[in-house]
């Protein structure tokens, strides 16, 4: 996103620096100088994440249009086309419906892929088979909207700066046989940030003792790593027999 952090430099001048960048030189800053833009860089401005909250509200629409595709916007645009449900969580802390209208303005405007036309169509194909009656088309999309979920982490609360420390604790994965163990080999180490510690678990159908010892490790470890346990559908179903004669 082009959203910037706001640094000092060593001549009390803020300097604005991207996320692409803040990547790089995160671990730098406020502990030794270093030059950027022709800038000594000495630390954080005052409320140097103010972009990232309901401050930078306004900026957020525009910048969310400006932003480059990463490397899950075309899964986003099948969900959005399709008339899918989806989550944004999101570390920012803008406004929920800051969130939702940044989305609305990508789908009007046929955004990078998005097509208002082929989320219309299939949320027409939805009411027809639910039996209810056709709306105007910015009346569906609007119900539509209104049925997904936008979480900015810090929203009202906590650090820009450092917003997955003590807000997430664990987390959940479930998915169909044959694609959760892709999870903990391919999905969650190429989307999670390698800087946050985790704990990774995989759920297996076989109750033998290793697993049994593994799962109460995983429940009471007290270390401050996120905990990720990741299970197929078939966790959840429960089969009952009865003993004949």
């Amino acid at each position: 996103m082009p959203t910037q952090i706001i640094l000092l430099s060593d001549e009390d001048e803020e300097v604005g620096m991207s996320t692409e960048d803040f990547a790089d030189y995160r671990g730098m800053i406020g502990k030794e100088p270093f030059e950027y833009k022709g800038k000594m860089i000495v630390g954080y401005a005052d409320d140097p994440y103010r972009n990232f909250g309901v401050k930078g509200d306004n900026a957020f629409i525009v910048d969310s249009l400006l932003a480059k595709p990463g490397p899950s916007w075309n899964d986003f645009v099948e969900a959005i086309n399709g008339g899918s449900i989806f989550s944004i969580i999101t570390a920012r802390g803008h406004t929920p419906s800051v969130l939702r209208e940044a989305i609305y303005n990508m789908i009007v405007t046929n955004h990078n892929g998005i097509s208002k036309e082929s989320l219309i169509d299939n949320l027409k194909k939805y009411r027809n088979m639910s039996g209810d009656e056709e709306k105007d088309s910015s009346v569906m999309i609007n119900d539509y909207l209104d049925l997904n979920k936008y979480h900015p982490v810090t929203y009202g609360e906590g650090n820009a700066a450092d917003p997955e420390e003590g807000k997430i604790k664990a987390a959940l994965i479930v998915a169909p046989k044959g694609v959760y163990d892709n999870w903990v080999k391919g999905e969650v180490p190429i989307h999670l940030p390698k800087r946050i510690p985790r704990h990774i678990m995989r759920w297996i159908p076989a109750k033998t003792q290793r697993f049994e010892t593994d799962l109460k490790d995983f429940i009471v470890d007290r270390d401050p790593k996120l905990k990720v346990f990741v299970m197929n559908t078939g966790g959840f179903l429960v089969t009952t027999w009865h003993r004949s004669g």
